[in-house]
């Protein structure tokens, strides 16, 4: 009697310690990887289409997804605007302007990580935004206050993006 008593607790007490294990297996935290999609595959596309360096089409496709996920805006707008800003340059840096503030990175924002190309893509995306919502959705008054203002030299830059943008578009 006494061993069959034992034996239950035992079996008991292996049933609980399975559980607990799997529920701290199950709370750890799991890196996350973008699946393949169909969306990402175009993202790609264009960043060969548009010549950006061979080694970062998937870290690139991946942090224009993310970006496009979290904010709404177009990938190919994301992507015509990275290329008009740095050529696909996570270390680019523009001139200093009229208040000393250099724009960098891939966004040319005044604070690019230059590393995390994610993070500098939303951070992009996320000026954009502001300024279509100042805009009223106003696409091209959008990209002019991006790229610098509503000047001749601005809207002449928002244009380019607008070209890129409708050639991608076109695919």
């Amino acid at each position: 009697m006494m061993k069959s008593v034992t034996t239950v607790f035992q079996v008991v007490s292996l049933c609980f310690l399975v559980v607990a294990y799997n529920n701290f297996v199950n709370s750890l935290p799991v890196a996350v990887k973008i699946q393949e999609n169909v969306v990402i595959k175009e993202i790609s596309k264009d960043l060969i289409a548009l010549k950006a360096p061979p080694k970062k089409i998937q870290e690139y496709a991946n942090a224009i997804y993310m970006t496009h996920q979290s904010t709404g805006i177009n990938p190919k707008l994301i992507t015509s605007l990275m290329k008009t800003e740095s050529n696909f340059n996570t270390e680019a840096l523009g001139p200093p302007n009229r208040t000393s503030i250099r724009y960098k990175g891939l966004m040319q924002t005044p604070t690019a990580t230059f590393k995390f190309s994610d993070v500098d893509t939303l951070h992009g995306a996320r000026i954009l935004k502001e300024k279509l919502e100042i805009t009223d959705q106003d696409l091209r008054k959008a990209l002019a206050l991006y790229k610098g203002g509503l000047n001749p030299v601005a809207f002449r830059q928002a244009d380019q993006v607008l070209a890129l943008y409708s050639n991608l578009q076109k695919y």
